[in-house]
């Protein structure tokens, strides 16, 4: 009969874990200025199937930006042409993020908006060379911000591991656990 509920045990829990497949990845990621005014740093939220570009949709943007101008990061400017670049606003964007290759953010990047009413463009220029631009806005009209000079830094990501990972490896520590004490209780 043990042996019964254990199967039963089994299939529910690959059942569960199969309903939980990810439809998203996050990476974390920082960038810092070379002149250390800005640091962005937050987590990127992908989609988790190569688009047309071989990079993956950025999808969501939390974080923060310290700095002049800066704030909390309050939205991702949505990309209506992805996963090819848009001009909007007075930026050229496509929202793509390539983690397995660098630069990670290609030249167009990504586009986001803080508390401040700032919007911002990291983007990369070289595998070591990232620049952060931004314009303070008024009505939906540039006005001053960081004067549409170029602070270049460098940007790293890590991927930041998915709840149903951790859920899996839980699952299998209690597996192993009922195994462990159904040895014990056979050899006692």
């Amino acid at each position: 009969m043990k042996l019964k509920t254990f199967r039963t045990f089994l299939l529910v829990s690959g059942a569960l874990v199969a309903s939980t497949a990810a439809t998203a990845a996050s990476y974390s990621f920082d960038f810092m200025a070379n002149n250390n005014s800005y640091q962005v740093s937050g987590i990127l939220v992908t989609e988790d199937v190569l688009n047309a570009l071989n990079g993956y949709n950025i999808v969501g943007i939390s974080g923060t930006v310290t700095g002049s101008g800066g704030g909390v990061i309050t939205s991702l400017v949505a990309n209506p042409n992805s996963p090819n670049p848009v001009t909007q606003f007075g930026y050229i964007f496509d929202n793509n993020l390539f983690p397995s290759f660098a630069p990670q953010l290609s030249y167009p990047g990504v586009l986001f908006t803080t508390t401040s009413g700032n919007r911002w463009n990291l983007w990369g220029n070289s595998p070591q060379d990232y620049s952060l631009h931004s314009y303070a806005f008024s009505n939906g009209n540039p006005g001053s911000g960081t004067g549409g000079q170029e602070i270049h830094g460098t940007f790293t990501t890590t991927a930041v591991p998915e709840p149903e990972s951790y859920a899996m490896m839980l699952a299998g520590l209690g597996l192993m656990g009922a195994i462990a004490r159904r040895r014990k209780s056979r050899a006692v």
